[in-house]
């Protein structure tokens, strides 16, 4: 029995005849699969390229480098704040949770908007909290404002490896995300040291 197939116009072959390890309806397509138009935005020029890697590299630190930033500086905000070092541990406690949740909700923006603009108004939202960070005239705006730069944070990581596949080869693209990482990892090595 031959059935067309919606999506395309090749014949569907359905057979009644059943091996073990296979179903009773076995479906055979046959289509003609077309090599993949390479994307527009990989013929960029190596030096703009390389310009988009270290500001995507550069921004992945500075999120993940905010995260334990203040760890150093903590009974100094606490005096500052007239708080104890617990609370502050829990606010940077609540910083992680803000990171790993932000993406249920900048996946969907990034999808919706697109990269580019995602991207750049996180920059800007990032930037701006991290200045209502250092200007916080009390714990509620501290933590309030460290929380979103979090929440802002983890686009760059996510995002930003997504740019580099889109401007990247394939096979050169493993290499590039490899450096990101590294930085990543030297950046605890240095901080543990």
């Amino acid at each position: 029995m031959a059935l067309a197939n919606p999506t395309t116009s090749a014949p569907l072959t359905v057979s009644a005849t059943s091996t073990p390890g296979t179903s009773v309806l076995d479906l055979e397509q046959t289509t003609n699969i077309e090599p993949a138009i390479p994307a527009s935005h990989c013929s960029l020029p190596t030096w703009r390229k390389y310009l988009v890697l270290a500001t995507v590299s550069w921004m992945a630190l500075v999120a993940t480098y905010s995260t334990t930033s203040l760890l150093p500086a903590t009974p100094e905000i606490g005096a500052e704040f007239h708080t104890t070092v617990s609370i502050l541990n829990i606010t940077n406690a609540g910083f992680l949770l803000s990171m790993g949740f932000s993406s249920f909700i900048t996946g969907p923006l990034v999808e919706v908007f697109g990269r580019r603009k995602a991207y750049n108004v996180a920059l800007v939202i990032f930037l701006g909290c991290s200045i209502g960070t250092a200007l916080a005239p009390n714990l509620g705006v501290f933590v309030g404002m460290r929380t979103f730069s979090a929440f802002e944070g983890t686009l760059f990581m996510v995002v930003g490896q997504t740019i580099l596949a889109d401007i990247f080869e394939p096979v050169s693209s493993v290499p590039v995300r490899t450096l990101i990482q590294d930085q990543e990892g030297l950046r605890y090595i240095l901080k543990a040291s």
